[in-house]
């Protein structure tokens, strides 16, 4: 298109060097305040960056190789053995031996904690194996023994005579002491029978009670073990308003909530509690959406990620039609 070349900088032309495109379209970015950054800079925010992830990985002390960069040029120190020593990998992947120890050992602490909650997960599912088998039996010698009593009861029920009368110890004292003393056999025979009964129950409260607390104990660690943040204090405090909040919001009460002991319906609670605010979140979104005010047509300024390409493509190639590209996504108006 006629005349395209006059939109270019003083002293451009066809044949314009990449240097002096450089330097000017740099100097329009520095005046608009959108400098780009030089390469340099964006690897170290990189490194800087990765760094930061896996930074509790590694050990205290340890070099991280991009200090004094650029500057000192490293000079008077000595390079570090394992970041200079390159491993082959057997898909052919080329990594340092800094970074094969680093991954080593994150890898490691990753499977010693998976180790440890799944070795608790298996312990406590143990435990909550071996309470369901002491309960079963406990119930089954129970409900034995207590059959045994009633029937006693129900027996010697059966043979308890009539408790002789006043009148019969005035005019036959002889047999009136005779059936008082079958009577009392039978009631003393009988309270034996009926307090042995109430000991069985109250052993059985007490050994249902013991049982309770350790399958809540059982039950929690494999809550922890599923949920390992909870085991903090704090987390634990929210992650228990937020289980009882929840069961509210869907209908339960307090009262219900209290008698549960599986750890799967604090987890089905939990992960229930994640859905609705992820509803919520998605409808609060939703409304943003559409309360928010329509673009307007016009000529809006270009992104500076839209401003960095074309110049970087310029500087990849220096070709003018890159120049071009640069020049317009600028915002000359």
């Amino acid at each position: 298109m006629d005349g395209e070349h006059t939109n270019l900088p003083a002293g451009g032309s066809d044949n314009a060097q990449p240097s002096d495109l450089d330097t000017a379209l740099d100097a329009m970015f520095e005046a608009e305040g959108e400098a780009i950054e030089p390469n340099s800079d964006r690897s170290n925010a990189d490194t800087a960056t990765d760094e930061a992830e896996t930074g509790d990985a590694l050990e205290d002390g340890e070099e991280t190789g991009n200090e004094d960069d650029g500057e000192n040029g490293g000079e008077g120190d000595e390079p570090d053995a394992d970041d200079q020593t390159v491993v082959t990998l057997a898909d052919g992947t080329e990594v340092s031996l800094k970074e094969l120890k680093g991954g080593y050992l994150r890898q490691g602490d990753y499977h010693k904690k998976t180790q440890e909650l799944a070795n608790q997960r298996k312990e406590a599912e143990t435990k909550l194996s071996k309470l369901v088998e002491q309960e079963t039996a406990f119930s089954r010698q129970h409900n034995q023994l207590q059959t045994t009593l009633d029937g006693l009861v129900d027996y010697l029920a059966s043979r308890l005579p009539e408790e002789p009368s006043t009148t019969l110890a005035m005019t036959n004292p002889n047999e009136y002491t005779r059936q008082k003393a079958m009577y009392d056999t039978v009631v003393g025979e009988l309270q034996t029978i009926l307090a042995a009964k109430q000991q069985a129950g109250e052993q059985e409260q007490q050994f249902t009670y013991q049982q309770y607390q350790k399958r809540l104990a059982a039950e929690n660690e494999l809550l922890e073990a599923a949920l390992p943040h909870i085991k903090n204090a704090e987390k634990r405090d929210a992650f228990n308003k937020d289980v009882l909040d929840t069961a509210q919001q869907l209908g339960f009460t307090v009262e219900e909530l209290n008698t549960v002991v599986d750890h799967r319906m604090l987890k089905l609670a939990y992960y229930a509690r994640i859905g609705l605010k992820a509803i919520e979140q998605q409808k609060a979104g939703k409304k943003k959406l559409e309360n928010a005010p329509a673009l307007k047509p016009g000529n809006n300024r270009p992104s500076v990620s839209g401003s960095n390409k074309a110049l970087q493509n310029f500087k990849k190639s220096g070709s003018v039609d890159h120049a071009k590209q640069a020049l317009d996504a600028l915002d000359w108006s």
